[in-house]
C-alpha cells in the first residue's frame, strides 16, 4: 500500500497545505517527511490525519487494490470544487488529466459541458456551443447515473441551435403557417428554460416566468394566436426597447413575430425592416460560428 501517496492526493483534494494538515499535534515536517515515504506514520498519528482530512483511517490504509477508487473520489472532490465555484472549464480540464474517469466524473463531465454549453449559447458562440452539448450528450450515455433530467435540457438546447440554423428562425414561411411555427418556436423557448410549454400557468412561479421578457413575450405569442397582430405588435416592440436575455433564439423570434404582426396589419414597411434585421442577426450568428471553427 502507498500511504505517503494517498495522504498527499487526500491533502491535494481539499486545497490544505502541509501545515494546515499538520495542524497543532504534529509538526509540518512530520507530514512532509510521511508524504515523502521517509517515515511510516503511528497508529494514532494515522488516525489524527484521517480526521483533518475528513476520512476514516480505513481509506487511508486501503489495499493497493483501491487505490483507483480513491484516486477517483479525490478527482470528484475536486472537480466539484471547480464546478461549485462556476469554474467548469478548469473541472474539464482535471478529468481530462487524469488517467481514467468513473461514473460519478461522467456525470460531473456531463453537467460541465452543459453549463459551457449555456455559457457559448447566450454568448452567440453558436459553435462551441453545439459542441458542448454533443460531448455533454455522450458522457450522459456513460455513467449509471439517471441523466434523464439533463439529458432534456442538452436536447432542448440542441433543437434550439437547430431551430436557429434550419428551422422557421432562418427560413421563409407563408403567412398561413406563420401562428403554428411561431406557437411552436416559442414553446421550444419555454421548455429550454424551464420543462414547461407555453400553456404554463404565469402565477406558477417558476424560473421562466419569473423572466418578465420571457413572460411578455409569452404574452405576444398568445395575442398572435388569437389574432390580435396589433396588441402582439405592440408588446414586441417594447421588448425590443428594453435589456432582453441574451437568448439569440429569443432575439430572433421577437423579430420573427414582429414582421409577421406588421405584415398583417398591413405595414409592409416595417415587416420588411424586421425581415432584414432578423436576417443579419442570423448572418451574424453564422458568421461568428464560421470564425469560431477557424481558430
Amino acid at each position: 500500500m502507498n500511504i505517503a501517496k494517498r495522504i498527499r492526493t487526500l491533502r491535494h483534494a481539499r486545497h490544505m497545505t502541509q501545515s494546515e494538515l499538520a495542524g497543532e499535534q504534529i509538526s509540518r515536517e512530520m507530514i512532509s517527511m510521511i508524504e515523502t515515504g521517509r517515515i511510516q506514520p503511528s497508529l494514532e498519528t494515522l488516525q489524527y490525519i484521517a480526521r483533518q482530512l475528513d476520512i476514516t483511517p480505513a481509506q487511508i490504509l486501503a489495499d493497493e487494490t483501491e487505490e483507483g477508487e480513491f484516486q477517483a473520489t479525490a478527482l470528484r472532490e475536486k472537480m466539484f470544487r471547480r464546478y461549485d465555484a462556476g469554474d467548469w472549464d478548469a473541472a474539464i480540464a482535471l478529468a481530462q488529466s487524469s488517467e481514467g474517469v468513473d461514473d460519478g466524473v461522467c456525470l460531473l463531465l456531463c453537467q460541465c459541458y452543459v453549463r459551457r454549453g449555456a455559457a457559448c449559447y447566450e454568448n452567440q458562440k453558436l459553435s462551441a456551443a453545439r459542441d458542448a452539448f454533443n460531448r455533454a450528450l455522450w458522457y450522459s450515455k456513460r455513467t449509471r447515473y439517471d441523466t434523464t433530467a439533463i439529458s432534456g435540457v442538452i436536447a432542448r438546447y440542441q433543437y434550439l441551435l437547430d431551430e436557429l440554423y434550419y428551422g422557421s428562425g432562418s427560413g421563409n414561411w407563408t403567412q398561413q403557417d406563420f401562428v403554428t411555427q411561431s406557437a411552436d418556436f416559442f414553446r421550444l423557448i419555454s421548455a429550454f428554460h424551464h420543462a414547461k410549454d407555453h400553456t404554463t400557468d404565469e402565477t406558477s412561479g417558476t424560473p421562466f416566468f419569473q423572466d418578465v421578457c420571457y413572460r411578455r413575450a409569452f404574452d405576444g405569442a398568445r395575442r398572435m394566436e388569437q389574432g390580435a397582430y396589433a396588441e402582439a405588435k405592440k408588446i414586441f416592440t417594447a421588448l425590443l426597447d428594453r435589456q432582453m436575455p441574451p437568448d439569440p433564439a429569443l432575439h430572433v423570434y421577437v423579430l420573427q413575430s414582429l414582421e409577421h404582426c406588421c405584415a398583417e396589419c398591413q405595414d409592409f414597411r416595417a415587416a420588411y425592416q424586421y425581415s432584414v434585421k432578423r436576417l443579419a442577426l442570423l448572418q451574424q450568428l453564422k458568421q461568428e460560428t464560421k470564425e469560431e471553427s477557424h481558430t
